[in-house]
């Protein structure tokens, strides 16, 4: 992955991360949860953060993405807990 699409995908998930985006989200999905609308309000959050990065990778990557696709997906597997351990953060509160 090129050095400017992988700072692009940092940067949004540092702020997809902050205390601000993490509260609206827990309190939109704890909302749909209570509806029983969803059923992990954790899951709901990792797959909303997931989407997100997804569709920047695929709107600033390159035209054919798959040779990238590992490259990006090791990029989320090594963030995977930082993600998971914010989301619990906010949870417990």
């Amino acid at each position: 992955m090129e050095p400017r699409l992988r700072g692009i995908l940092e940067k949004a998930l540092d702020n997809l991360l902050s205390d601000d985006r993490r509260i609206i989200s827990f309190t939109i999905f704890k909302k749909y949860k209570e509806e029983t609308i969803i059923e992990s309000i954790e899951s709901a959050m990792f797959g909303a953060i997931f989407r997100k990065l997804l569709s920047i990778w695929s709107d600033f990557g390159p035209e054919d993405p798959r040779p990238g696709v590992d490259e990006f997906i090791g990029m989320i597997d090594s963030r995977s807990q930082i993600i998971k351990s914010r989301i619990r953060e906010i949870a417990s509160r």
